[in-house]
């Protein structure tokens, strides 16, 4: 009886661990690939297969290799190292069958053990690891395709600065037709991935997240990725929002202008995010006024500011700082593109 019920424990354990897993993976489709069941079978959800999409040979090496400095072990099913490869097994002929097909398949597939003692913040790290190379690996692929020298985040480049908001909303509502492709290649999901999985360590999942400026959804697909499930977001580019919604990530979207008053109730979330949205000019200083309106007492204000704009965002922030209103909690910098570095500030409304 004890050992029937130990093992109806250790099951549901297990696929929490694997469907975890496997949700913060998601978002790396472009990548990741899981692959799905065929009928009438069942997993045991003590390892996770997933197959790398896109890589090179010496690219699935370098994932390997860099996963495991951040100390995760993940073998490649087609090397010798794995026990499944099928050159490694004994046959009854002297020379192991040349199966071409199967050598390109299990190439890019990648085997990784799920422990039981994993808890679920074990496998956010894990997850936030395994996507943080992987976009890593997309970008620098990019660089060398472009010619590491002449490659540009940006086919288009970056308006240094805008002159008013139709000309924000003119870049946009252009922009978002390729917005999720660029940023796909350039890196900018690492920061994405970053921002969210930092945020999983200081929110509960049921956290009422505003997402500020959305876009088309590429950071509410890594916050969704993580378990939460109630996030709204607000844009000014309609189309980018017509895309968003296609998406499963959001609970309410909503067309918005930062800088006016928000059709919103004070104190009525528990966090706000921002990435890519204060940044060249392109959002009114007073945009915080009612952003900190919103946002409950005792609750959090993240955003990825560009360092190239010379702390013109992060200044203003001071001024809450100074007037008791907003207290920092985090401030880090990272460099995910090669035009500029972010940094990422978190912040707690008194």
């Amino acid at each position: 009886m004890f050992d029937d019920l130990r093992k109806i424990v250790f099951q549901i354990m297990s696929n929490e661990r694997y469907n975890q897993i496997c949700r913060i993976l998601a978002a790396a489709s472009e990548v990741i690939y899981i692959p799905e069941l065929p009928e009438s079978t069942y997993r045991v959800c003590d390892s996770l297969q997933f197959n790398l999409l896109g890589l090179t040979k010496r690219q699935i090496d370098q994932f390997v290799q860099r996963t495991a400095k951040r100390g995760l072990k993940i073998q490649v099913f087609g090397r010798s190292d794995n026990a499944r490869y099928f050159k490694n097994w004994k046959y009854s002929f002297d020379q192991p069958p040349r199966l071409d097909k199967t050598e390109e398949i299990i190439s890019c597939a990648c085997d990784m053990r799920l422990s039981l003692s994993f808890d679920k913040d074990d496998i956010n790290l894990i997850g936030y690891i395994i996507k943080d190379v992987a976009y890593g690996l997309i970008r620098e692929g990019n660089e060398r395709k472009g010619c590491r020298h002449s490659f540009q985040d940006y086919k288009n480049g970056l308006t240094d600065s805008f002159k008013g908001l139709d000309s924000v909303i003119s870049k946009y509502e252009e922009w978002a037709t390729y917005y999720d492709e660029e940023h796909r290649k350039n890196g900018w999901k690492s920061l994405l991935n970053y921002l969210a999985y930092k945020l999983s360590t200081y929110l509960n999942i049921n956290s009422k997240i505003l997402d500020v400026g959305c876009g088309t959804g590429l950071l509410g697909q890594e916050l969704s990725a993580y378990g939460f499930t109630k996030l709204y977001g607000n844009d000014i580019s309609k189309s980018s929002l017509d895309i968003a919604r296609k998406l499963d990530s959001y609970r309410g979207l909503y067309q918005a202008e930062l800088g006016q008053p928000l059709m919103l109730d004070s104190n009525s979330f528990d966090a706000l995010v921002s990435a890519g949205v204060f940044t060249r000019n392109q959002v009114p200083l007073n945009a915080f006024d009612e952003l900190i309106r919103i946002l409950k007492p005792k609750c959090l204000f993240s955003v990825a500011l560009r360092v190239e704009d010379n702390d013109s965002y992060y200044k203003k922030i001071e001024e809450y700082y100074a007037q008791n209103i907003l207290e920092e909690v985090l401030r880090e910098r990272i460099r995910v593109l090669r035009s500029c570095e972010h940094e990422i500030v978190i912040t707690r409304k008194f």
